[in-house]
């Protein structure tokens, strides 16, 4: 031969050569390849944005959630506040059955029980006050009237408010209606309770229990008055909003401290508004729970969607590849009898037809990635990477075997009965 070996272009120079000569088929087939690698990248940049929407909105449902439990939490810990003190201290000697009977309780506790509850500073209880009760004759007119006294309220704990209680101050006592109503009292008038004479500091308005046949007084003046010096008959506690569904936590930590006293909850309004709480956080789980499998469902329709776009292009991709190889092939066959007339081998002819199909790979991955990009945004390079060695791997396989196989049908004809026919 009158060129060298070593003067010949490499492959790669003449296979892009090539390409730019016949750039009509190798366009064809990488916008082939480019229609069944962008599926697939759009596909999955799809189902990608779709994870990162739904990782969102569950986050924000879960913020929310969360939000409105501490909202709730609040409005039911003002509710509390307003109700009161939701927990009766008793000693260990009351009945409970005459306690309810009667409405307060006969036996009596130490007030050193208070000071000692306080500085235990129980997880389950916010704040205690002193209470004195007791229902007596009062000798000067002859009812009976219930007295009651309340002490300086203690926090147990630093962050969160007790209801409000103001102690009744010494030398002056609080009516309830009936009282005030059947005597006719005003403030500043004076009123005689067991050989005592007090100032009416406030006519309290109706209120439909005992309190309208309430006497309130000072805690001191009442210990006196009852014989019951430095004794309490109850301890009325706010329970903390983390034991309204666990009482006997608290019962427990009480006990603790005052072997044998007795946690009692005042009415129903605790189990009432832990039960709504409950009931509220079930809701908003169910509602996140829902939220999520619909996200999922969602997720799994895209998924088939995709997936059944995806086959639809790699099947015309693939059809589209190998017609143009097969095409491609069938047009030089006269150029590949040539070759081998002249020597050249075959394998240098397979590599030579072959690398064009790795242009066209190339070239449509490149595309076929590009359009994920474009359509869906950055979604980073890890991702971008993903995509690029999927779409190569997709092109391989829809490009590659239809030229080799080309390749290997044009080899096998002979040259001589090629360029008879052709000449």
């Amino acid at each position: 031969m009158a060129v060298r070996m070593a003067s010949r272009p490499g492959t790669w120079l003449l296979a892009w050569r090539e390409a730019r000569r016949r750039w009509f088929g190798l366009v064809l087939t990488a916008l082939a390849v480019a229609g069944g690698v962008g599926g697939l990248t759009a596909g999955q940049a799809v189902l990608r944005a779709h994870d990162r929407d739904s990782e969102a909105l569950l986050q924000a449902h879960e913020a929310a959630t969360a939000a409105g439990l501490e909202d709730y939490d609040r409005a039911l810990g003002r509710s509390m506040r307003r109700l009161g003190y939701n927990v009766v201290v008793l000693p260990a000697e009351q009945d409970l059955g005459d306690f309810h009977a009667d409405g307060f309780a006969r036996a009596t506790l130490p007030e050193e029980s208070l000071r000692a509850l306080a500085a235990a500073r129980p997880r389950s209880v916010l704040g205690v006050v002193p209470v004195l009760r007791r229902k007596v004759v009062w000798p000067e007119r002859g009812w009976t009237v219930q007295v009651q006294a309340f002490g300086t309220p203690l926090r147990l704990d630093d962050a969160g408010e007790l209801p409000e209680v103001l102690p009744v101050p010494a030398g002056q006592v609080d009516v309830g209606w009936e009282l005030h109503r059947g005597l006719d009292l005003r403030p500043g008038m004076s009123l005689e309770i067991m050989g005592r004479t007090l100032a009416v500091r406030q006519c309290r308005p109706e209120r439909g229990t005992i309190d309208d046949l309430t006497v309130w007084m000072d805690l001191a003046e009442a210990q006196a008055l009852l014989g019951l010096s430095g004794r309490l008959s109850e301890i009325h506690a706010l329970a903390a909003p983390a034991v309204w569904q666990d009482l006997d936590s608290l019962r427990a930590e009480v006990a603790a401290v005052l072997p044998g006293a007795r946690a009692v909850v005042r009415g129903r309004e605790v189990q009432t508004l832990s039960e709504a709480r409950a009931a509220f956080a079930a809701s908003r789980g169910r509602l996140l729970e829902q939220t999520a499998g619909g996200r999922q469902d969602q997720r799994r329709r895209r998924a088939r969607l995709f997936g059944a776009v995806a086959v639809l292009g790699l099947a015309l991709a693939a059809g589209v590849s190998g017609l143009s190889a097969w095409s491609n092939a069938r047009e030089r066959r006269v150029e590949v009898a040539l070759w081998s007339a002249l020597g050249v081998a075959p394998v240098r002819v397979a590599a030579l037809l072959g690398c064009r199909a790795v242009l066209a790979v190339l070239a449509g991955s490149a595309v076929g990635v590009s359009i994920g990009v474009l359509g869906w945004g950055w979604p980073g390079l890890g991702a971008v990477l993903r995509w690029g060695l999927l779409g190569l791997a997709a092109a391989g396989l829809l490009a590659l075997p239809a030229a080799v196989a080309a390749v290997l049908l044009a080899l096998r004809q002979e040259p001589a009965i090629v360029l008879r026919n052709e000449v």
